[in-house]
Parts: C-alpha cells; structure tokens; sequence
C-alpha cells in the first residue's frame, strides 16, 4: 500500500523539518511518499527520491486549500493508495505507517481512541475523543467518495473534515491495534503552536495569524 504523507508547514524552524524527515526516513513501512509544502517560501525547494519539498510565496487562503493545493502538486509524483496526515511538528514512531497498511487492508479510516501527547511537558497516553487529527490515514478512494477535506476557514477545520470521515466511512475497532504510534508535542518544540492562536473553534483569522 503506497500512502501520501502530507506535511504543510507554516514558518518553522529548519529543526523541526529535519525531525519530520527523520521520522519519515525511519519508517518500516516504505512504500510512501512525503510531501512538504512550505507556501511562505521560507526553504529552498528539494527532491529526493521518496520526498519533496515544494516552496512558494504564494500563500494559500486557507489551510484547507494548502493540503488541496498539495494534493494537485502531488499528482506529479506517481499513484497513491491512501493518504496520510503529517504535522511539521510531530513525531511518527517507526510502526506508524505499518499499522495504518494493515489497518487499511479491511478498512477505509484508519484513527486510534488514543494517541501520546506532551500538552503537560511529559509524554502521556490521550484519549483522541475526536481530536488529534494529524494521526489518522485514510484509504485515497474513500476520501475522494467522501468528498474529501471539508472546506472551511474556522479553526475547528480538522475535526470537521474528521467528523465526516468518521460518519461515512468503515473503520475499525480503534481499541485493538496496540499503543499508539504518534505523538502530539507542544512546548517541547519550543515554536509556537497553531492552537495557541485560535481563539475558538468559530475563529477564521486563526491561519493569518500564523503566518507572524
């Protein structure tokens, strides 16, 4: 199963880059391809082999936009069979995409009930309870069926395109697959984080915002 990681990044530091690389670069599932979209042409664009980073300073309206306009971009670098989220500032243990290809081989949406997080500076386990959005997959003809991302620019837009995912398509029992593979980080990034500039999830200034 080959899976597009997508991965927009917003005015990050080269570091925290170079972990998502390493991250990726460590996967025992290797049958992907992971795309970086920096639409503040902030990095020089690259391309390797099983990774891209495409620059431009032509910003996107919205984040929804960015991981459309990624998708276009994405085109060019060969089929695909599922697609799955990447956050810049993250991390993805080595299991992460295996998990989700033995998920998707009976399933359309791949989304544990648990994921790590450092919010408290410790690294605890988190029910997802509908967040966390960054950790899922999804086979790519379920989400073109689905309609794919809900476009919106209210910052609650990861669990709006989630929920509807959720609702339409087959998934399995989220409890079974063992621990979780991906981490949620906050302060330990020491870079700002999207969420602590949304004032609520109505709030559609949020990605001018974080552009600063």
């Amino acid at each position: 199963m080959r899976f597009l990681c997508l991965c927009p990044t917003d005015n990050r530091p080269w570091r925290l880059l170079e972990e998502s690389l390493a991250c990726f670069h460590s996967l025992v599932h290797q049958d992907a391809f992971l795309l970086i979209y920096d639409d503040l042409g902030v990095f020089p664009e690259q391309r390797r082999d099983n990774w891209a980073l495409i620059s431009t300073t032509t910003r996107e309206p919205g984040i929804v936009e960015k991981y459309n306009r990624m998708l276009e971009l994405a085109q060019e670098f060969g089929p695909l069979d599922a697609l799955a989220l990447w956050d810049d500032d993250d991390i993805y243990l080595p299991n992460h995409l295996l998990y989700h290809a033995q998920v998707l081989k009976d399933y359309e949406l791949c989304y544990t009930s648990h994921v790590y997080s450092t919010y408290t500076g410790e690294r605890l386990i988190k029910p997802s309870g509908g967040r966390f959005w960054a950790s899922l997959a999804i086979r790519y003809d379920a989400f073109v069926r689905t309609g794919g991302f809900v476009l919106t620019r209210r910052a609650d837009f990861d669990q709006q395109s989630l929920g509807s995912w959720l609702r339409q398509c087959t998934q399995a029992e989220p409890n079974r697959f063992g621990e979780p593979t991906y981490v949620f980080r906050w302060n330990d990034t020491e870079c700002w984080h999207s969420q602590s500039i949304m004032k609520s999830a109505c709030d559609v200034d949020w990605y001018d915002s974080s552009k600063l």
